[in-house]
């Protein structure tokens, strides 16, 4: 698979050695304190078009935008930045790319599941 990886934190960091582990490969990394980001004119466009997929963590201000810019580019998403939540602008540009509408986890466990897991 050709990745993206937009932050490179330290979950970005551990993301990008497992995938690399896995015989996958990078082709664009976007971090916002080492060079340009999604939305600047120096950004590499062409790089960002060969990933299928990219691993989004970066902040939670960040987070929304960026997942916006990568759908807006024909790019699915693993978004794994905490601290924000997703709203309707992220459904919206799913749909204009073809991809239905965002998931959440809570989707998949439900709000109470996973607040009894978290206290167990």
């Amino acid at each position: 698979m050709r990745y993206a990886l937009v932050g490179v934190g330290r979950m970005g960091r551990a993301v990008d050695s497992e995938a690399a582990r896995r015989g996958h490969h990078k082709v664009a990394e976007i971090d916002a304190a080492t060079g340009p980001t999604l939305d600047s004119p120096e950004f590499d466009s062409a790089a960002l078009a060969r990933a299928e997929l990219a691993f989004e963590f970066t902040t939670p201000a960040a987070a929304a935008a960026n997942v916006i810019a990568l759908l807006s580019r024909g790019v699915a998403v693993v978004c794994g930045t905490t601290g924000w939540e997703p709203d309707r602008r992220l459904d919206e540009a799913a749909r204009a790319a073809g991809w239905g509408r965002c998931r959440r986890r809570t989707e998949f466990l439900g709000r109470r599941p996973a607040v009894r897991a978290a206290r167990a």
